[in-house]
Formats: C-alpha cells, structure tokens, sequence
C-alpha cells in the first residue's frame, strides 16, 4: 500500500509524480500506473492516473487535479483537489475509513458516515469543490 506521508514529503512535484507512478498501486477504483487510453491526452495535461478508464491529471495551467472523459481526453469531468498534494492527503482518508471498515463491517453500509468522511476528503482536498468526486470514490 502507498505511504502518502512518505510521498507528501518530497519537495520536488515531479519526483512526487515519478515516485507515486513507481509504486504501480490501486486504491479503490483508482490506479497509478502507466495504463495507455483511447485517447492521446492534450498537452495541458500531466497524467498521474486512471479512475476506472478515466484519466486523472494535472491541469498545468493551475496544477488542479481533474478527471478526463476517456473518450473526450480534453473534457473535464470536473474538478477532484487543488493540487496533488492535497489529493494524495484526501486519499489517505480513504484508505483509513476502509482499513476501519475491514475492523466493523456495519461502516460498509453507514452511508452516513461515508458522507462526513467524503466532506472531510473534499476539505483536505482543497474545497467543497471536490466533494463529487469523493462521494463517487465511496459509493454515496
């Protein structure tokens, strides 16, 4: 499993990127690794990963995290953290709800809960922005 303490760490983003497209992991419906797509994707972006077969990528113009139409690589299907630093912190709240919810099982079907740890994501992420794609990441 990725260490986000360990990778939040390095100071330089693009050895953040390079490091976390190493480490060849999966967190939920999320892969970082090298996956070719459809589409060639527009030089506005930086690739870092896939969300089923959409693409997750840096918008260059701010640094912003968005998810990409596989199908339509310019079209952005909305927003996901303000930075990759930001998303990676958010995503650690997703693997510690999981891990708590391999511990009581009940939390699998607390959408409850899952709604305040997907608003909590969104924050750390950089803003209520965000919260669509946290909600999507949990299933809510």
């Amino acid at each position: 499993m990725i260490d986000f303490e360990t990778l939040i760490q390095i100071k330089e983003d693009s050895h953040l990127l390079q490091k976390l497209k190493s480490v060849r992991d999966e967190i939920g419906m999320i892969e970082f690794i090298e996956k070719e797509d459809f589409l060639p994707l527009s030089k506005k972006y930086k690739k870092i990963g896939n969300f089923e077969l959409d693409i997750l990528a840096i918008r260059k113009s701010n640094n912003e995290i968005v998810m990409l139409d596989h199908d339509s690589s310019d079209f952005e299907m909305g927003n996901c953290a303000k930075n990759i630093r930001g998303f990676l912190k958010a995503l650690d709240g997703y693997i510690n709800f999981m891990k708590a919810c391999e511990e009581n099982e009940e939390l699998y079907d607390d959408f409850d809960q899952m709604e305040v740890v997907a608003k909590e994501s969104a924050i750390i992420a950089g803003s209520d922005e965000y919260l669509w794609f946290y909600k999507m990441m949990y299933g809510i």
